[in-house]
């Protein structure tokens, strides 16, 4: 029996999570993930997002980085997000941060390509 919860404790508690809903997502053809994790000493508190796989963008080898279907100009969203990304470049020398990506509004940002796991493609 636990006594306080801890930064540890969340970290396994999110791995754990994954593991048990991956029936889940098999059944109803979905992504499940959790967002950031916030903790006291006697409660977890996350936000759960669920998108429809045929709308994620598709796992498939990876190139330099970044996944074949990641197309410069491809439009996206990510779940809990407001704007939608458009892929403006990349960049394969960059270590973690290899996408560029500019908002409808202009703004320009630097992304991990893992981060389309999770996008739902307009």
């Amino acid at each position: 029996m636990t006594t306080a919860i801890t930064r540890t404790m969340c970290q396994s508690f999110r791995s754990d999570f994954s593991k048990a809903v991956q029936d889940l997502e098999k059944k109803y053809g979905v992504k499940i993930g959790l967002g950031n994790i916030s903790y006291d000493e006697s409660e977890i508190r996350t936000k759960m997002t669920v998108v429809l796989a045929s709308k994620t963008v598709a796992q498939a080898p990876v190139t330099g980085g970044l996944p074949l279907e990641a197309k410069i100009g491809v439009r996206f969203k990510l779940p809990g997000k407001r704007n939608i990304f458009t892929i403006t470049g990349f960049n394969p020398r960059a270590p973690k941060f290899n996408l560029r990506v500019t908002t409808d509004g202009g703004t320009a940002y630097r992304m991990p390509a893992s981060v389309l796991e999770r996008a739902v493609v307009l």
